[in-house]
């Protein structure tokens, strides 16, 4: 989900290819003003990842992301899944909850 902190506006995208240096969110509308990014989510039982960054990147559905700031529980999360066998990160995956990505 995206939303803008000075306005009511939601909007759905998917969070892919995430790394410490930043991330792509797909499915935004071409015109959508985007230019710094927050993205939290909580990771069960009891993290909260969180990350702050900034559009590097405009494509026709999807956004570059690149992080300015990453906290630890969200590098933990990263170095967990690029170790991860593929079959095994579905499972790691599934414990994220309340995902929010806010941007201005």
């Amino acid at each position: 989900m995206v939303g803008r902190q000075d306005e009511v506006l939601v909007r759905e995208a998917e969070l892919h290819d995430i790394s410490e240096g930043g991330c792509c969110l797909r499915g935004l509308a071409p015109d959508t003003e985007v230019r710094r990014v927050w993205i939290d989510f909580v990771l069960l039982p009891n993290e909260i990842c969180n990350a702050t960054g900034e559009v590097v990147r405009k494509g026709k559905e999807e956004v570059g992301i690149a992080f300015a700031a990453v906290n630890d529980s969200l590098q933990r999360f990263m170095h967990t899944l690029a170790v991860m066998q593929p079959d095994d990160r579905q499972a790691t995956l599934s414990r994220i909850r309340d995902p929010e990505i806010r941007f201005a």
